[in-house]
């Protein structure tokens, strides 16, 4: 039997015969298209090349490109698990010809491969070609000849259908065509609508006899618009099979769970829970569940999506949730997914060596986020069970969305596994409820949510890079060269010259020195200058591919198009951005080596003034770590290592381990910096000769930013003797307030602190007997409301816990009667109200808070015999003070 891994390399063994050129399979997130949650077939990373934004590198290609489908027809996330075909994350094994071959060869190797490779019976496969049923676009004929002619598949296996099952389109315009597929018959035991009455099984039929192996299409036209088709200047081929599918086919598996890609999970979630075989089948929609979602969560991770509640990241953090959730309903009560990510990884490490290597940060990341959602489901899930109850109890059908929002609002319950387990009881949730409720707590907390970023229309810019093509960046080997200016805009035109008169203008100038704001780095700043004209330089920026352009304003003169141009980079602003930069990566490594293989980097700012990390970590980081990590970086700086960069492939690269990172878009040829024995990153940005001239690396603060991420900033060179120097002025000025010797200082502040202590203990106990004193002259002649002995005493200084006792002893003293007291400490003002309780009945201390505290600007509230509020307007409290007898008088009155 064909291993799922012998399969895929057989696959693209078989195209490298045919001159293709293997593709790595790009990551779950394609940076190039923030339109696409994930890549969700084969064709994404080549997208450019159909809509002839970009040459291909090869005219054929082959790959094994891991997608994502977690919305749509089918898609449904809820129905992975239950459905025995439905997943997450999947593999399409594809093959292109960018403008090379077409259906002739397409149909013959696709054939060649299935027959006579994989041994496929010829007379189980069927054939569909496309026929129009509208009649408006020509019938792919060719592809049926091609059938008939090049391959011995039975003619009357071959069938024609319509738009719906054979034509591809990319959208409502764009590049499309025809396609045709291969379809298998698998045999009447694996239909699964045998019992229903009328079925019958064919191709593209609703049972899964006859499954769907292979779609070749073929992408000859160019929709302009409804109903408008133009011929493609080129003819493209782009096929995809499902490799999951391919597997259980060739393993002769009843479902694509029932192969090696999944089997050894589901052994390892039996072999964590001790649960039997039967166990095993009675919740084998628990397993699906497990098994899918480990796959999905560890490439997520593995490409750089972290976990959170906003668009990608959310999904990510849904599937582990749900993967857990369904993982309780066999057993597990502690983080158990964790450990099915190491099988995963060694089941697919052969073809995808990335996991291995970001295994302890996807490990890590998943295990985390397991601790915080069983403590979720630990206070959530009584709360979600009762609520089903009471909805259940009460006959009814739907589940409130406003007690759904609570759930969320209050416990963090996350809704959609709410939904899921209402489900399981044949409830519906009240989404429309949910979503008023949802907004309406927004607009109370005055926050606006957007769903999608936005970008400003770069029309312009697209146009100037297919009339300009690529700027050349000369800033590595210098940081002024005359180029040329290639174009001006200003106010999204084109314009010819530019004078003082405008801000706010873009130059486009060949070569330049400046860099772009990439990776990280900030635009260079700096001037532009003929020997009439000059022009401040404030950001650089990249606004199409290639396409280098400088923001800034002239200051002198008239600038034209065309003109010859000395531009200059700051200096020392790109020093200094090349020491931070250069900074980064020793910082990068020494996390490593410090913290863990497990680091992965999640963000960065590198300036002129500073650097900014963000990282993977799972835990805080200790000072004595912190130490490690500075002294590790500056080991490396004192040592004055040559920094050294060379150009090579990107495949070579990846292979030698070099250090990739997540949102950076890498081209086939690309840029690798290393500091020799500590560093090697692929990266396009600036940099400093030799580590000895970052002069000191000093980190300033480092803390967490999200559940997984922690962020580090520092300073270095010039910016970090500012940043020294800061703080021994700082600590001689301590020293010399406090005549102490800079050694001591430590030593005198914690003594001074003790003292403090003590003497605010000494204080508050003056104040307390003081005033006891005044309330023991209150208590021999007490305010009489309606016949009823009350105490109203205002204090200062008094903590809530002083006023409270005072309240006890009131009582007890009073035997019947009501007191009110209050104390401002730290601009705040806390009330007390006590009640004997034989007056419980007559008179509420809540009320009396309640009626008191908004005249102090707070709010209040408690048991009949004893309410406390608080209020944060303290000059309004002798006005309250002198309101309450009326206020008092009026609730005994029951008012």
């Amino acid at each position: 039997m064909k291993t799922s891994h012998q399969i895929r390399s057989e696959f693209i063994e078989f195209f490298k015969k045919q001159s293709h050129t293997p593709v790595r399979s790009a990551p779950l997130v394609i940076q190039d298209d923030p339109t696409l949650l994930f890549t969700n077939a084969g064709m994404n990373q080549f997208k450019p090349v159909f809509l002839g934004k970009t040459e291909p590198a090869s005219r054929r290609a082959v790959n094994s490109q891991r997608c994502m489908r977690v919305s749509g027809k089918h898609n449904d996330l809820e129905e992975v698990g239950f459905s025995p075909h439905h997943h997450t994350l999947f593999e399409m094994l594809g093959n292109w010809s960018f403008g090379d071959y077409y259906k002739k060869e397409a149909i013959e190797w696709a054939w060649t491969l299935l027959t006579e490779v994989w041994g496929l019976p010829k007379d189980k496969l069927w054939v569909t070609v496309f026929k129009d049923e509208k009649s408006e676009i020509p019938d792919d004929t060719e592809a049926y000849d091609f059938w008939k002619k090049c391959t011995d598949v039975d003619p009357d296996q071959i069938r024609y259908f319509g738009r719906k099952d054979n034509f591809w389109e990319m959208g409502e315009t764009g590049p499309c065509g025809p396609c045709t597929e291969i379809h298998m018959d698998r045999g009447i035991d694996f239909c699964d609508k045998q019992n229903v009455a009328g079925h019958v099984c064919r191709v593209n039929g609703d049972c899964r006899r006859i499954v769907e192996l292979w779609n070749l299409v073929f992408i000859q036209y160019n929709r302009t618009g409804l109903s408008t088709l133009n011929d493609l200047p080129t003819q493209h081929v782009d096929t995809g099979m499902g490799l999951e599918r391919i597997t259980a086919v060739l393993q002769n598996a009843p479902s694509n769970y029932d192969t090696d890609l999944f089997i050894p999970i589901m052994n390892t979630v039996q072999d964590l829970s001790g649960q039997s075989d039967t166990d095993r089948a009675e919740n084998s929609v628990s397993y699906r569940v497990i098994a899918d979602h480990i796959r999905a969560a560890s490439f997520l991770l593995s490409d750089g999506i972290m976990p959170s509640n906003e668009w990608r990241g959310y999904v990510l953090r849904r599937i582990i949730r749900r993967a857990v959730r369904f993982g309780t309903k066999i057993g597990f009560q502690k983080p158990f997914l964790h450990d099915t990510a190491d099988t995963f990884i060694r089941i697919m490490s052969p073809s995808y060596p990335e996991l291995t290597d970001n295994s302890a940060h996807i490990t890590g990341m998943i295990k985390s986020e397991e601790h915080r959602f069983f403590k979720t489901l630990e206070q959530g899930l009584p709360l979600v069970n009762d609520l089903i109850q009471t909805t259940l109890s009460k006959g009814l059908k739907m589940v409130s969305g406003d007690a759904v929002f609570k759930l969320y609002d209050t416990w963090g319950f996350p809704p959609d596994i709410t939904r899921e387990i209402a489900a399981e009881s044949g409830l519906e949730f009240d989404e429309s409820e949910y979503k008023t409720a949802m907004e309406t707590q927004k607009m109370r907390a005055r926050k606006a949510w957007k769903s999608a970023e936005t970008q400003e229309d770069n029309t312009i810019w697209t146009e100037l890079q297919k009339q300009l093509g690529t700027v050349k960046f000369c800033g590595y080997d210098t940081t002024s060269d005359s180029g040329k200016v290639m174009a001006i805009v200003a106010n999204e035109t084109i314009i010819d010259a530019v004078s003082t008169d405008r801000r706010d203008v873009f130059f486009v100038i060949n070569p330049t020195p400046f860099y772009a704001e990439s990776g990280g780095q900030i635009g260079d700043t700096g001037y532009i200058e003929t020997p009439e004209a000059k022009a401040k330089i404030m950001d650089t920026r990249e606004m199409a591919e290639g396409l280098t352009v400088l923001k800034g304003y002239v200051i002198e003169g008239v600038i034209r198009c065309g003109d010859m141009v000395i531009a200059s980079v700051d200096q020392s602003l790109r020093n200094a951005t090349a020491r931070n930069h250069t900074g980064t990566h020793l910082l990068h490594n020494a996390l490593r080596m410090i913290l863990g293989d497990h680091v992965k980097q999640s963000g960065s700012l590198v300036t002129p003034q500073r650097l900014r990390f963000d990282f993977t970590h799972f835990a805080n980081i200790s000072r004595q770590d912190i130490i490690d990590i500075e002294k590790k970086v500056n080991e490396a700086i004192l040592n004055d290592i040559a920094v050294q960069t060379q150009q090579m492939s990107l495949d070579d690269a990846l292979d030698r381990g070099i250090t990739a990172l997540f949102g950076e878009k890498y081209g086939d040829s690309v840029r690798v910096v290393s500091v020799p024995g500590v560093s090697s990153e692929l990266c396009g940005g600036t940099h400093v000769s030799r580590t000895g001239e970052i002069g000191l690396l000093k980190i300033l603060s480092e803390s967490g930013i999200s559940a997984g991420v922690r962020r580090i900033e520092a300073v270095t060179g010039f910016e970090s003797l500012q940043k020294c120097n800061q703080w021994v002025a700082t600590l001689q000025t301590v020293s010399s307030t406090l005549k102490s010797p800079q050694d001591s200082i430590v030593e005198k502040i914690h003594k001074m602190q003790k003292q403090i202590r003590e003497l605010s203990r000494e204080i508050e106990h003056i104040k307390t007997i003081q005033s006891k004193n005044e309330i023991d002259s209150k208590l021999g002649s007490p305010l009489i409301l309606n016949g009823i002995k009350t105490i109203i005493y205002s204090a200062s200084g008094l903590q809530i816990n002083q006023l409270r006792d005072l309240a006890d002893q009131i009582k007890h003293r009073l035997k019947s009667g009501i007191a009110l007291l209050a104390s401002v400490t730290d601009d705040r003002v806390y009330l007390i109200a006590a009640v004997t309780r034989d007056l419980t009945d007559k008179v509420h201390a809540g009320k009396i808070v309640k009626a008191v505290a908004p005249l102090v600007g707070g709010n209040g509230g408690g048991r009949p015999d004893m309410a406390q509020a608080g209020g944060d307007q303290p000059e309004k409290l002798n006005d309250a003070m002198n309101e309450a007898p009326d206020i008092i008088a009026s609730i005994i009155n029951g008012g």
